[in-house]
């Protein structure tokens, strides 16, 4: 849902960008102005959505099992799939376009 939101708001962002660059300074006010150097500088962005994927024995609820030993298996499994993220290059490639913005979603397999 986050994720989303603020993909959204970037979308706005640069549909804003475009045609406020076209509007000469002097016919901009104060706020005008400030607006067009915040979104001059947005930087390009990579979101990686690590999901967890239940395990095989767990149930629907996973999600409101707060026992020890299960959260040291999910903090296991979310430390698991990082590692397995980051030696995916492929998943790391940042936007082509600058500023621009990509998610990837990645659905690490459980071990």
């Amino acid at each position: 849902m986050n994720t989303n939101a603020y993909t959204r708001l970037r979308r706005w962002q640069l549909s804003l960008r475009r045609p406020l660059a076209k509007v000469p300074e002097e016919r901009l006010d104060d706020d005008g102005q400030a607006m067009r150097r915040r979104l001059d500088q947005l930087l390009r962005l990579l979101i990686l959505q690590v999901i967890y994927q239940r395990k095989a024995y767990e149930e629907q609820a996973q999600d409101c099992e707060f026992g020890a030993e299960t959260m040291r298996e999910h903090w296991a499994s979310g430390l698991e799939d990082t590692r397995a993220t980051l030696c995916r290059r492929e998943w790391l490639r940042m936007p082509e376009k600058n500023p621009g913005i990509a998610v990837q979603a990645v659905h690490c397999v459980p071990g």
